[in-house]
């Protein structure tokens, strides 16, 4: 027999004994307790506890496990510091001894093999800690209590074998954070119309006093232009008017047309001229006709806009404008008054922030590929698929060595 061909067995047998003791080995790794229990568990207490410190939070999250048979009714949660060495009840902080009853599970006990958290705050009552040299509180002792008693007291199941925490730690389970403040109400300054001094309505105009705590409306004698001004949309009392304008209307911007002007103009009660800024926006209506019609782009009354004028840029913005075709009516919104007009815009006209824009489309970028790490622990095996492999290696492993062994009593 060729040298090669009689080692053959012999390298057969080797590679299943090192399969074998891999596979054993790696199983033997694998075998992690804290994916099996994710609590430290208590020894001669029968339940894990973890405990987590983040500031003055202190969590506890406790596990009764089965070997607990006695229904738990109350439990008992010790805070201490770590400065403080003595286990007594002497030792433990005053005030810090709070027990917490529930009504969970069958006949108001707590259940088994549940996470049961509790957080502590101690920065507030009752646990309520001064001394910052006692902080932070790394020391917790648990006792597992039964029912209430006659006397009003509770027969003690299970203590924590240790005041000192044996088990792993685990996210404090953090309060919701505070909702957002309330914003404060902007205090609302009201003029008896009594007490205003009312400016004289223009020639063929109008006048209004607007109050902040009613909604109002500014009509054109001729029924032509209407402002519907919201409640609340100034802090303080103020005079609106409404004045066509036949003679001095601002030339046309580049690209648009104007077709009939009028100016709303704001006062304050004192009848002084004012700037104003609304918190909410005013509706303005401006009838348009069939010669406006006819003068619109392609004689077309849906290309009609209103237009706003800015006296400190000098041109004439197109608002964003519906055009109600039953009643001939353009509408649209604005939060300041200044010169409007009916009008137009040939194609590309010029934009404020009540404008009509038309956005130029910016080209799709391609993705980057985000990179994915490599995957890594994602499948922990349980216990017994730990021992199943464990077993199956050194079932290997022992074919392994008993083969070889056959192998070298044949070759003897």
């Amino acid at each position: 027999m060729p040298l090669t061909q009689s080692r053959i067995p012999i390298i057969i047998g080797g590679l299943i004994l090192l399969i074998g003791l891999i596979i054993a080995i790696g199983g033997a790794a694998s075998a992690d307790p804290a994916q099996d229990n994710p609590f430290g568990d208590d020894a001669g207490a029968d339940f894990g506890w973890n405990q987590q410190v983040a500031g003055e939070l202190v969590g506890i999250d406790i596990n009764i496990t089965d070997a607990v048979t006695s229904p738990v009714f109350a439990i008992e949660v010790f805070l201490k510091n770590t400065a403080t060495t003595t286990a007594t009840p002497a030792g433990i902080l005053a005030g810090t001894k709070p027990a917490f009853t529930q009504t969970v599970g069958s006949g108001g006990s707590f259940p088994t093999n549940q996470i049961l958290k509790f957080v502590f705050d101690l920065s507030t009552a009752p646990l309520d800690i001064q001394n910052t040299a006692l902080k932070p509180l790394e020391v917790a002792g648990i006792h597992l209590m039964g029912p209430l008693k006659v006397d009003g007291t509770r027969n003690r199941i299970r203590t924590s074998s240790a005041p000192v925490n044996p088990g792993l730690l685990v996210p404090v389970v953090l309060p919701a954070p505070p909702a957002d403040p309330t914003p404060t109400p902007v205090p609302t300054v009201i003029v008896p119309d009594s007490a205003v001094t009312a400016v004289t309505a223009p020639a063929g105009g109008a006048a209004k006093i607007v109050q902040p705590n009613a909604a109002a409306t500014l009509s054109a004698p001729d029924g032509s232009v209407s402002v519907d001004i919201p409640a609340g949309a100034n802090a303080k009392t103020f005079q609106l008017t409404y004045a066509p304008l036949t003679a001095g209307v601002p030339a046309a911007s580049p690209k648009t047309k104007v077709l009939r002007a009028f100016e709303l103009t704001a006062y304050d009660t004192d009848g002084t001229r004012k700037s104003l800024t609304l918190l909410s926006s005013a509706t303005v209506r401006a009838k348009y006709t069939s010669a406006d019609s006819q003068a619109a782009p392609d004689k077309n009354s849906a290309n009609l806009r209103l237009l706003s004028y800015d006296a400190d840029s000098k041109v004439w913005s197109i608002l964003n404008t519906t055009v109600d075709f039953a009643s001939q009516t353009l509408i649209a919104k604005t939060s300041h008054f200044s010169i409007f007009a009916v009008g137009s815009a040939d194609p590309g006209p010029q934009t404020s922030d009540e404008l009509i824009a038309t956005p130029t489309p910016s080209p799709t970028a391609t993705p980057t590929p985000t990179p994915k790490p490599p995957v890594t622990g994602d499948f922990t095996p349980g216990s017994g698929a730990v021992f199943g492999l464990m077993l199956l290696g050194l079932l290997m492993a022992m074919g392994g060595a008993a083969y070889l062994m056959q192998v070298r009593r044949a070759r003897v």
